[in-house]
């Protein structure tokens, strides 16, 4: 090991009903990337219920060591949060689809209580 060449990741897509994977990408692969090969594998995905695959890669939220990553977020920057993995160590990345909701008639905005549940210690 270790000649300073970054090899490929080995990532696996961790879902509600089950796991995707895992898919080799290279360090310099977006997270965008990422999420169109989750739409991509998603309809012929092992997974136990009914999901609903996703239309698009908008439609899809990847989660990195409890971090929300953007699109344009190289994966290859992510190797110090998830604890350097080595070419044959498989990183875990949390998927969570969110299909476009109809807008709800009257614009009520339902406050989310998932937001603040993080991390938060008194």
């Amino acid at each position: 090991g270790g000649g300073g060449a970054a090899g490929p990741m080995l990532v696996r897509f961790r879902h509600a009903g089950g796991d995707l994977g895992p898919f080799e990408f290279a360090p310099s692969a977006l997270a965008g990337l990422l999420k169109q090969r989750v739409v991509l594998e998603f309809p012929q995905a092992d997974l136990i219920g009914k999901h609903t695959a996703p239309a698009n890669a908008a439609e899809v939220t990847l989660i990195a060591a409890g971090r929300l990553l953007a699109d344009n977020t190289a994966i290859g920057d992510l190797k110090a949060l998830l604890g350097n993995p080595t070419e044959e160590e498989v990183v875990t990345m949390h998927v969570v689809i969110r299909p476009p909701k109809p807008a709800a008639p009257g614009g009520k905005k339902t406050p989310s209580k998932t937001e603040s549940q993080c991390c938060v210690v008194q």
